[in-house]
């Protein structure tokens, strides 16, 4: 979002229920100037150019290759279903071209024409690099002792992408259980 887009965008955050502050531009600035964070904000538009939909992120640099991206609370507001969708593209180009390798989405999702359901639904994706070394590295410690463990228990630990969308299936089968995906 542009500096020009900040009166649209709170006037549009004006008519979503329950939106709060933290998805408009004037915490983002906060968060900006306060604390040093890299802020970014997208929006979606219809076709007629009004507002539909607004992500507003941050991100840490840890001073090495570990960037993690964040939404404020409920920074996903949308006023209907098809706005999430470029919102979340955009994200996951945004994340590659920078090398923000953990994303955490929160958001207040769309339930009909007029009324709205508040809940928490926060998306994790995890952008993998070609180096499995420094992907173990950004693993937490706790997760990489999991993983010792289990070899030191003879289970078979293999290194590399021919498994991915059997590890994927069953990493999405269990996010959809806890309520993640």
């Amino acid at each position: 979002a542009k500096t020009e887009d900040h009166s649209e965008w709170q006037e549009f955050l004006k008519r979503i229920p329950n939106s709060g502050v933290f998805a408009g531009p004037d915490f983002l600035s906060v968060l900006r100037d306060a604390y040093n964070l890299n802020c970014n904000a997208f929006l979606a538009r219809k076709p007629t150019g009004e507002i539909s939909g607004v992500l507003s992120s941050y991100y840490l640099d840890w001073h090495s290759s570990r960037r993690e991206l964040h939404s404020p609370p409920y920074g996903l507001v949308v006023n209907e279903p098809s706005a999430a969708e470029p919102l979340l593209q955009a994200l996951r180009m945004y994340c590659q071209s920078r090398g923000i390798v953990k994303t955490q989405v929160e958001s207040e999702m769309y339930l009909d024409g007029s009324r709205f359901r508040r809940w928490r639904k926060p998306s994790i994706f995890k952008i993998l690099s070609k180096n499995v070394d420094s992907d173990w590295c950004n693993l937490r410690g706790k997760t990489r002792n999991i993983v010792r463990k289990a070899q030191k228990n003879n289970v078979e630990v293999v290194k590399g992408c021919d498994h991915l969308e059997a590890w994927y299936s069953i990493y999405h089968e269990r996010m959809v259980e806890i309520g993640v995906s």
